[in-house]
């Protein structure tokens, strides 16, 4: 018995030094958004996550893609049994979608809460996660424009002065 009870205290001294050393490793998560406008209407879509805010125009039934890659070197265990954290993710925090031919909008901060607009959003998005490794994500999301969509726009006609330069 204090044999075996000598041998485990030995392991122990032995596996410590490398159970409790933290290696650094570089982490990825990219996001990737597809618009697919498949009407005749102008279209700016805006996405804000908490690594940036980007935009893009896409014309008349065109498609268009947009971005977000956040890398960061993070220190993980030893047996490198880290999740990604929030700081290392990629979140979607809003999307906006403009349409410039009928001066109407749809901002998903203001819909979140109505569940009839929620469901038909969620109709029109299709979502894929893919997990390159351990700790590289890439999540693919399309977002199909179609005329079902629009009923969940609103009238504004702010937008011809925030928009300007697409209206003279």
């Amino acid at each position: 018995m204090k044999n075996l009870i000598k041998h485990i205290v030995i392991w122990i001294f032995i596996a410590i030094p490398f159970v409790s050393c933290e290696k650094l490793v570089q982490t990825r998560e990219e996001l990737i958004i597809n618009v697919e406008n498949k009407l005749d209407k102008e279209i700016i879509f805006i996405c804000e996550t908490n690594i940036g805010t980007k935009q893009i125009y896409i014309n008349e039934l065109e498609s268009a893609t947009i971005n977000f890659v956040n890398e960061q070197m993070v220190e993980v265990d030893f047996m490198g049994l880290s999740d990604l954290g929030e700081e290392q993710s990629v979140i979607t925090k809003d999307t906006k979608l403009y349409n410039l031919t009928d001066t109407t909008y749809f901002k998903w901060s203001e819909i979140s809460e109505n569940e009839i607009e929620k469901e038909i959003y969620y109709q029109h998005m299709e979502m894929i996660h893919k997990r390159n490794s351990h700790l590289n994500y890439t999540l693919y999301d399309t977002l199909t424009i179609d005329s079902t969509l629009l009923p969940i726009f609103k009238k504004d006609y702010g937008m011809l002065e925030q928009f300007s330069e697409y209206y003279k």
